[in-house]
Formats: C-alpha cells, structure tokens, sequence
C-alpha cells in the first residue's frame, strides 16, 4: 500500500510538473501582452518592440517553471547550501519573480479595467458638465419669449406712430418710426438667436450621450466645447450696445409745441430702448456667470500602474488573479517539495530506485570491489615483509 502512495505521488508530481509549464505558458503570455504596451513606446518599429517582449515574456515564464522544478526536486541540496552560507537561490529567484513576471501579470489583468474605471469617473464629471450645459441652454431659451415680446410691443408703437401719431402727434413714416422699426428688429434677432442656439444644443445632445456611452471622452469634451461656444453672451452684449446708442433724431415739426411732443417722444423711446438693453446685459451676465462655473475637468492620462494604484481598492480581484498565478504554484512546489516518504518498505517487497541511486549504487560497488581486489594483490606480494614474517594486516 505504501509502494502504491509513492508511486501515486511520484505521477502527481509528474502531473504538477506539466501544470507548472501550462501556468508558465500562461504568465509568459500576460507578460508578453505587458512587455507589448510598455515597449510600443521605447522601441521602434512596432515589430522590434513585440520581439523584444517575446523574449522578456520567454524568461519570465521560463523563470518561474525553474523555480518550480528547484523547489519541488532539489529542496534539501538547496537548504544545505543555506546552512553553509550560500547565496539564497530560492530567495532570489523569487524576488526577480516578483520584480518582472508578477509586475506584468497584475498589469495585464488589472491594467485594463483600471484604465475603464478611470475613464468611467473622467466621463462622470464630464457627464455633470453636459447637465449643467443643457439646464443653461434650456435657461437661454426662456429668455427668448420675453425679447419677443419687447419686439412685438415696440413694432406695435411703429405702426400706430405711423398710422396716427401716437408719440408725436404727427402720423406718418419718419425718423422715429424707423427707430422704432430698427429696434423692434434688433432685440427680434437677439430672441432669435437665443432660440436658435438652444436648438442647436440640444440637437447636439444625443450625439453627447453617445459619446459618453462608447466612453469617448475626447469627442465627449469637443462637443462639450463646442457647445459651450454656442452660448450667445456676445450677441446679446452687442444688442445691448446698438439699443444704447443715441438714435440721433429730433423733433421737426414747425410749431414748438408739436416739436417738444416729439422731442419727448423720442427721449421716451431712448429710455425704452436703454431699459431694454439693461434686461439684455442682465441677462448675458446671468449666462456669462453660469458659463463660467462650467469648467470643462482636466482629462489626467494615466498608465495601467497608475491606474491600478489609484482604483487598487476597486480592482483587489484582478489584482489577487495576477500575484497568484505565479505565487500559487511556487508555493504549492514548495509544500510538494516537503514531502519525503521516510517509511522503509516492507522487507518482501522492492522500493522503486530512480536511475540515478542505481548508478551511486554501482559506482558504491565498483569502488568496493576495487579496494577489496588492491588488499588481495597486498597480501599476495612477496616483496611484501609482513608476507615473509608472517604478520597479518
């Protein structure tokens, strides 16, 4: 029964022995996939950089299946060695492990879910700004009814100014009838543009989402940009100027009393047109301020190992994944390389002798046998004096 133990843990470890090379395969692998991204960069062309991490990812996997034959095979020659002062083996091994094939392993399976992680927050924030953007766009749209409104009641004074003289007295088309007229459609072409330009936003807004769908936060920020452009403080600050400006127009009636109603007229319409233009810059300083608190967030490029170290809290899976692919085979040769079967076998039955104890064996009896066969030739020399007074050896 015990035969059949050891024979059962010599296949197991036959059997560990290939699994070792399937996990090396596989770490030299995602150390290849690393070496790849880190190299492009450095080495050019692209073809050198994939060959040079073809040759890395080839030592780092051939590393770790050497450590696991030493530590499985050859843990007692190696803690002699240790006791008589050698440099660690096992310890140092292990350390260039950890130093090239564990570094790249958690990499490539942390690194690219840390990089989504910290595309997924930058998109957030910038998701924040497009609300913020909309809810500005939707505000500016509301100011458009109001300028309207204005136009329509200094359109409605032009045509009863013209059709009876309702400011000064004096029916008919003139100088002030065409003030009126000219600002009607100054502060209608403000209306306009503001309700334009929240057209233009929200039709942009789907375009926005999908952006931040595919996570494309470079089109995400110029369109966010863009948009943020669309904003038309300035135009609203330019109808603000133009109403300000002095009609230069004066009563030119004959009489001097129909001419002070007309003089008094247009002071009214200057007062007016000046109220208007106030509303107007109030309102481009309301947008103009929102504008402002809407700062597009700095866009931080971060490599997988910064990323990983920033969101480590968030990836301990993947991260756990790659330090145990190489950790958890050097550990399980370790505990596999403990094992020694100091049974003796049953006196009936012959242990299983690997080829190189049947070779010491030999070589044991050989060297036996030759010193045995120089005694012989010693004793039977008669030049020998004890062979001739008779004194044995």
């Amino acid at each position: 029964m015990r035969r059949k133990l050891v024979r059962l843990s010599a296949e197991y470890r036959n059997a560990t022995t290939v699994v070792s090379m399937i996990v090396a395969g596989v770490s030299g692998f995602l150390s290849f996939i690393s070496y790849r991204e880190f190299l492009a960069d450095t080495i050019q062309p692209p073809a050198f950089a994939a060959f040079a991490a073809f040759g890395i990812a080839c030592a780092c996997g051939a590393l770790l299946h050497l450590i696991f034959i030493l530590v499985l095979g050859g843990i007692p020659y190696v803690q002699k060695r240790l006791r008589h002062g050698f440099i660690p083996m096992i310890a140092t091994l292990m350390v260039l492990v950890a130093m090239f094939s564990t570094y790249t392993n958690v990499l490539a399976t942390g690194g690219g879910s840390a990089l989504a992680i910290h595309a997924a927050r930058h998109i957030d924030a910038l998701m924040d700004v497009a609300g913020d953007l909309q809810a500005l766009a939707l505000e500016a749209g509301q100011l458009a009814p109001d300028l309207s409104d204005r136009a329509a009641r200094l359109r409605a004074q032009a045509d009863c100014e013209r059709s009876e003289g309702c400011r000064t007295g004096s029916p008919g088309a003139g100088a002030l009838t065409d003030a009126l007229s000219n600002a009607a459609d100054r502060i209608a072409d403000s209306a306009k543009v503001l309700s334009s330009s929240q057209a233009a936003i929200m039709a942009r807004i789907p375009e926005l989402n999908a952006a931040f769908a595919n996570g494309n936060d470079i089109a995400a920020r110029s369109l966010l940009a863009l948009l943020r452009s669309r904003v038309p403080v300035a135009v609203l600050r330019s109808a603000a100027a133009d109403l300000r400006q002095s009609l230069g127009i004066r009563g030119t009636a004959r009489g001097a009393a129909l001419r002070q109603r007309q003089d008094d007229g247009i002071d009214a319409l200057q007062g007016e047109l000046a109220n208007v233009a106030d509303a107007l810059e109030v309102m481009a300083g309301k947008l103009e301020d929102r504008l402002a608190a809407l700062v597009l967030p700095d866009r931080h490029s971060l490599t997988k190992a910064g990323a990983i170290l920033k969101h480590a809290d968030q990836l301990v899976p993947q991260i756990a994944v790659g330090i145990a692919i190489d950790w958890v085979l050097i550990l399980v040769a370790f505990l596999m390389g403990q094992f020694r079967d100091a049974t003796p076998p049953p006196e009936d039955d012959v242990s299983d002798i690997s080829l190189a104890d049947a070779r010491r064996a030999s070589r044991e009896t050989a060297r036996l046998a030759a010193e045995v066969y120089l005694r012989d030739e010693d004793f039977a020399c008669p030049f020998n004096p004890s062979f001739h007074s008779g004194t044995k050896h």
